[in-house]
């Protein structure tokens, strides 16, 4: 059974509740009727809150919580109450190069795909993080950095030279995103293009046809090597599978000279640091050859003992080079005092129990070389007097493929290895190496 409460009990009710909370909830001269609220009072409410402008609110809504008011501004900065404003990260900052920026090139491969790896080394952090990479068509072997800018100016474009497996050298920006190369010296034919004169039937003729496959001027097997040429900016040298040392200008993208004075692969190529028309470069003839690019004719050779590996000028003495070969010794030459068949070292040291693969000289240590070998280490030598290694550390990146030291920071030296890694070593962290230093000061 459903008992209906009058007005009058309701009103005792509503009394009741109101004192037992300790309030006055309800005022006893209320004229309670079917709207429990009578108009007025919802009217007083609206004005109250000023309904009638809420469309017309100023900057930072107002909310209201618990009785009291809570202010949102639209900035942070805008708020007085927070003094410790976080920037916004931005991606924009990592996306370019800056001068004072320590750039290392890497290629890498593996079952799926090959890339040309761009690595930034913050020196005060101590990190090296990836910039960007290029997917590239086949296996890496050699990278090169140049830039097209000059003395005077503070603006530089940074480019990346590719040579693969394939006979084009790929130019690739460093400061602008694209999937593509930005130009590419020689390499293959596009289907359609190339020479349309039907050549004449003789013997002849099938070399010809071969020589139509690639651009002019090209490498026709891999290019294994490349060098800037520091004094010279427009000039890049390469060293191919096909026996060939060429000389390519930057600024029209064309080969300027072609060499071929190795009956075998050229594994290796350097610009000489002091004479920016002397050209190294390393075979696997087992010799070395040093070329003035000016005279075909100039040629002189150094034999090795040995493939050669990887080639390196004495920046102090820039008549003094060295040779790495794959039976793990590291051999001296000065080009002014010997050459030809009878042409003797100035001494050869046995590096590595393996093949030593990268060497470097220090730019501001002249008597100061570094080894990388096959056998997964690599050694600081003091070349002062008698050679002595001064320090052998495990990079724990397997086989040492690459390393060179930084030109600015000739305490850096980057290293490249088998596992598709890179490190950087501050070779003054090293205390053996400190104190070898310090006694030659």
């Amino acid at each position: 059974k459903t008992e209906t409460l009058s007005k009058e009990d309701m009103k005792e009710y509503l009394k009741n509740s109101s004192e037992g909370l300790g309030g006055d909830a309800m005022d006893e001269d209320v004229e309670m009727d079917t709207k429990i609220m009578d108009e007025k009072k919802v009217t007083g409410i609206a004005e109250e809150l000023k309904m009638d402008d809420y469309d017309n609110e100023e900057s930072g809504a107002q909310m209201f919580l618990a009785g009291a008011s809570l202010t949102v501004f639209d900035d942070n900065t805008n708020d007085p109450y927070i003094t410790n404003i976080e920037e916004d990260d931005s991606d924009e900052d990592e996306a370019v190069i800056k001068p004072s920026d320590f750039i290392l090139l890497a290629g890498s491969t593996d079952q799926e795909y090959s890339t040309a790896e761009v690595h930034v080394y913050d020196k005060s952090k101590g990190a090296v993080y990836v910039h960007r990479d290029f997917v590239l068509p086949s296996f890496p072997l050699a990278v090169q950095y140049f830039n097209t800018g000059s003395e005077g100016k503070d603006e530089t474009s940074n480019y990346v030279a590719v040579g693969t497996f394939e006979p084009a050298i790929e130019i690739w920006s460093l400061d602008v995103q694209k999937l593509e190369p930005v130009a590419s010296l020689g390499g293959r034919l596009e289907q359609g293009k190339g020479p349309t004169k039907k050549s004449k039937k003789r013997k002849g003729k099938k070399k010809q046809k071969n020589a139509a496959k690639f651009k002019p001027g090209s490498h026709s097997l891999a290019v294994m090597s490349l060098d800037w040429n520091l004094k010279k900016t427009a000039a890049l040298a390469s060293g191919s599978a096909d026996k060939t040392v060429k000389v390519w200008d930057l600024s029209t993208q064309e080969c300027v000279s072609t060499f071929k004075h190795h009956p075998d692969k050229v594994q290796a190529v350097k610009w000489n640091p002091a004479e920016a028309s002397v050209l190294l470069s390393g075979s696997y003839d087992r010799k070395c050859a040093c070329i003035d690019v000016r005279d075909s004719k100039s040629c002189r050779f150094y034999k090795v003992g040995g493939d050669v590996n990887d080639i390196s000028w004495n920046h102090h003495s820039p008549t003094i080079f060295a040779a790495s070969t794959d039976n793990g010794t590291v051999v001296f030459y000065d080009i002014r005092k010997a050459s030809g068949s009878q042409s003797k070292p100035l001494f050869t040291i046995g590096a590595h129990d393996e093949e030593v693969s990268s060497i470097s000289f220090n730019a501001k240590y002249g008597k100061m070389l570094a080894t990388g070998s096959a056998d997964e280490t690599v050694k600081i030598w003091d070349l002062s007097t008698k050679p002595v290694c001064v320090e052998k550390k495990e990079m724990k990146i397997g086989q040492i493929f690459a390393l060179d030291f930084n030109s600015e920071d000739p305490d850096i030296l980057a290293v490249g290895g088998s596992e598709g890694k890179v490190c950087i070593w501050d070779i003054q962290s090293s205390q053996k190496i400190s104190n070898a230093l310090k006694k030659k000061e």
